[in-house]
C-alpha cells in the first residue's frame, strides 16, 4: 500500500504543486515586460502581504508603500496576483480621472460603511445649529 502512494500519489502531489506554483506566478514579470518599475512579489501574497497577515493597518500599509514609491510618477504593483498601476502623479492622475476616464473601467473604490447620503440629515441639522452660533458671533 505505502509503495503505491509513493509511486502515484507523491508524483501527482509534486505535479499540482508545481502546476500551482507557476499559476500563482506566471505574471509576476507583466509590469517588467510594460518597462514598468514595481516592486518585487511574494508567492501567493504579491506585495500586500504585511496587510494579509495583518502587521501593518491598512492606512500605515498604503502610507508606507506611498513613501517608498516617491521619485516615480508611477508604479506596478501586485494584490495578490492581480496586476495593479498605482498613480502618483497630479498630472497623470488628472489624465486618468478625468480626460481619459472612459478607459480606465475598473479603477478600485472605497465603499463607505455609511453613506453620505444617509448622514445628510445629521450634517444639515449640525450645519443649521452651528450657522446660528456664528451668525450670533459674527453680527455688531
Amino acid at each position: 500500500m505505502f509503495e503505491f502512494l509513493q509511486k502515484v500519489w507523491l508524483p501527482l502531489l509534486i505535479i499540482l504543486l508545481a502546476f500551482l506554483y507557476g499559476h500563482f506566478t506566471k505574471n509576476f514579470d507583466y509590469w517588467k515586460k510594460k518597462g514598468v518599475f514595481y516592486f518585487e512579489p511574494v508567492f501567493l501574497f504579491g506585495n500586500i502581504k504585511d496587510r494579509i497577515l495583518f502587521r501593518k493597518a491598512f492606512h500605515q500599509f498604503w502610507l508606507d508603500t506611498y513613501r517608498s514609491m516617491k521619485g516615480h510618477k508611477f508604479v506596478g504593483f501586485f494584490e495578490g496576483r492581480k496586476q495593479t498601476l498605482v498613480v502618483l502623479d497630479p498630472e497623470v492622475i488628472n489624465h486618468v480621472c478625468i480626460r481619459d476616464f472612459s478607459h480606465f473601467v475598473d479603477r478600485p473604490t472605497l465603499e463607505l460603511k455609511y453613506p453620505l447620503h444617509q448622514r445628510q440629515p445629521l450634517i444639515a441639522q449640525l450645519w443649521n445649529s452651528s450657522i446660528h452660533c456664528i451668525k450670533g458671533s459674527c453680527s455688531t
